[in-house]
């Protein structure tokens, strides 16, 4: 988060990707409540986010085992009319045709109750 700092004391202002680079790092890194804290700091700086950014963070959620967390930004998707990219779909069921994250797709929105 210092580098994120960094970028904003200098006067710059961060885009979409800069955010996006950033919060997959921190969700590989394991650091979701920062993930978190600079996802609302972003929709509070005005900046809002893409589908190629939320399919993203749906996916490196659900490669770090947050299915819980990948739900919420699959609601986002959905509440902001984008599709799921193939890969994020190919991964959603990979991972839910495994008998043991069966019961996990319970936890997604309704829509993807398919799974």
């Amino acid at each position: 988060m210092d580098l994120f700092a960094a970028i904003t004391a200098h006067g710059l202002v961060p885009n979409v990707v800069t955010y996006r680079l950033m919060m997959e790092n921190l969700i590989q890194e394991g650091l979701l409540d920062e993930f978190d804290n600079l996802f609302l700091s972003m929709e509070k700086s005005g900046c809002t986010p893409n589908s190629y950014m939320l399919n993203g963070i749906v996916r490196s959620l659900l490669g770090g085992g947050e299915i819980m967390r990948a739900g919420a930004y699959l609601s986002k998707i959905d509440e902001m009319n984008f599709s799921l990219e193939a890969s994020t779909t190919s991964l959603l069921i990979s991972l839910f045709s495994r008998e043991e994250y069966k019961n996990h797709a319970k936890s997604l929105p309704e829509k993807y109750h398919f799974l």
